[in-house]
């Protein structure tokens, strides 16, 4: 956001009918009258197109800006709006009750804040003549993304449902309701739920085509010529018109059919000449935020190129959408990816059911994870030939390589992260082994000390007994062999001389030099 509150580009982001978005909305002035036409002279119509075409954008900042701004001045002029544009995309919940609200809402800022009654006991279209009445006009209403109708509400039925409530709006002959029912491509099947009901529910519809290559310069210039006008001379941005041209061309749309089963013949085609518009917003988002905060008062080819191309800009999204989910998610988007994308950087499309078998997941985790990266223009549904389950593929050809280069970085990381984890538990159980192995080391010791010193008792133990022994075997033989006991006595002092072989050794020697076995004052020696 500039100083002025105005940025020029949305990147994937929507374009609202606000102050700050429909300024900046250019080249879909053809299709905007074309749809305003249809809604206003149709009971019902139905808008289709690919992901991303830009429907919703059309919707708000086109036609219901222009037919909101028409009700003003005829409320300005004549007192009366003498008609009101309701945009409703609430599906999540209760859709009937949420669509009361929307209109009373909208017929309320239509008549200029007189506040519409609202019953929410009446059936739905009591409520729509009611609020017609008051209008004194037309009632316009457009049910945008009503795929996600039939995601959060595909079995309904009966009185109070969206299912019953709707039919009976746009079949009953006296209201002057029209609608305008915004599907994606894939899900024009749905539709036939409606049949029974309604059944000419595809009796008008318009397709809504990538903007042509006259529309994408429209959509780059025409945001810039308008920022100019609303600031200052100082302010002003140019545009190198060389720009204009490489930006067109690197964003071009192309396509990848691939066989309902995911893995059968891909065909590639050439590029339509028709430009992705997501893809011209955010390069030129992403332009014009890098000359900002360079200080810089033009948007460059040379700009361009700094920062790697479209494609290279679109890989950086890429990042940094994939680095904006959870651990867990990016390891289940990483896992989805070895099958949404082929190594050499083809892109197949597989059911959400199968996106399941092959990653291991819940199914709500799975589709959290694809809801998330459709928002951001990563993956988008595609159609299957079948109304009962949804394809995915990644959004863009050029996507692919900016995928597979994540995917690699991250799964390098987690294989890295694994290593360091294994690493630390086989560390951690080398301290543990050291550990146990110093106290077993410690109690050994320990126990080694005591063996020792037992040991040590034990032979002491030993010695005096058997000094003891010897000494009473030596007293035993003085007057028998005294010379024998001389040895024995002697034997007895050298095991252990305790008090006990001393005095067996005295009396040995003194018997024996009685005797004359010994001389007087002679030595014993061993």
């Amino acid at each position: 956001m500039t100083a002025t509150g105005f940025v020029p580009y949305k990147g994937l982001r929507m374009f609202e009918d606000s102050e700050l978005d429909v300024p900046f909305f250019f080249g879909r002035e053809r299709e905007r009258g074309l749809v305003e036409a249809n809604l206003m002279a149709s009971r019902l119509t139905v808008l289709y197109g690919e992901t991303g075409v830009g429907k919703s954008s059309l919707l708000r900042a086109g036609v219901a800006h222009h037919l909101r701004a028409a009700a003003s001045a005829s409320l300005r002029e004549h007192g009366d709006p003498e008609l009101a544009v309701v945009v409703f995309d609430a599906w999540r919940d209760d859709p009937v009750d949420a669509l009361r609200r929307a209109c009373t809402e909208e017929v309320t800022r239509a008549l200029g804040g007189k506040v519409a009654p609202r019953d929410d006991g009446e059936p739905l279209a009591e409520a729509l003549r009611v609020w017609q009445q008051l209008l004194g006009g037309d009632l316009y209403i457009v049910l945008d993304q009503l795929e996600e109708y039939f995601l959060y509400h595909q079995d309904e039925d009966g009185p109070g449902t969206f299912a019953a409530e709707f039919p009976a709006v746009v079949t009953s002959p006296d209201l002057r309701v029209n609608f305008l029912l915004a599907v994606r491509e894939d899900a024009v099947a749905k539709l036939d739920a409606f049949k029974p009901r309604i059944p000419n529910v595809l009796g008008n519809y318009l397709r809504l085509e990538h903007l042509d290559r006259d529309a994408g310069r429209a959509a780059i210039i025409g945001p810039i010529d308008r920022y100019n006008e609303l600031v200052g001379p100082d302010e002003r941005v140019q545009l190198e018109p060389e720009l204009v041209d490489a930006v067109l061309e690197q964003v071009v749309t192309g396509k990848v059919v691939v066989g309902h089963a995911g893995r059968g013949a891909i065909e590639g085609e050439e590029p339509t000449g028709r430009i992705e518009t997501p893809y011209l917003q955010l390069v030129m988002q992403r332009l014009w935020e890098e000359e900002q905060s360079a200080g810089s008062l033009q948007l460059r080819v040379g700009t361009l190129r700094e920062l790697g191309g479209a494609e290279q800009i679109v890989g950086d999204h890429v990042a940094r959408a994939l680095t904006a989910l959870t651990p867990n998610q990016q390891d289940l988007a990483a896992t989805m990816f070895d099958y949404l994308v082929t190594p050499s950087g083809t892109k197949i499309a597989h059911e959400v059911a199968d996106l399941e078998r092959y990653a291991g997941a819940q199914h709500h985790a799975v589709v959290s994870v694809l809801d998330k990266l459709s928002d951001d223009r990563i993956v988008r549904p595609i159609s299957n030939g079948s109304a009962d389950s949804a394809r995915y593929e990644i959004f863009h050809d050029v996507l692919a390589q900016p995928v597979l280069a994540w995917k690699a970085t991250h799964d390098s990381q987690r294989e890295l992260d694994r290593q360091r984890a294994e690493s630390e538990r086989r560390h951690r159980r080398l301290l543990g082994i050291v550990a146990l192995g110093a106290v077993a080391l410690v109690v050994m010791a320990g126990i080694t000390i005591v063996a020792i010193t037992q040991r040590s008792k034990a032979r002491s133990q030993a010695d005096i007994a058997r000094a003891s022994q010897l000494s009473a075997l030596s007293v035993s033989q003085l007057q028998i062999d005294p010379q024998r006991s001389l040895v024995l006595a002697v034997e007895a002092a050298q095991r252990k001389p305790t008090s006990e072989s001393e005095d067996a050794l005295r009396q040995a020697l003194l018997t024996a030099r009685e005797r004359a076995i010994l001389p007087s004052g002679g030595a014993v020696t061993a």
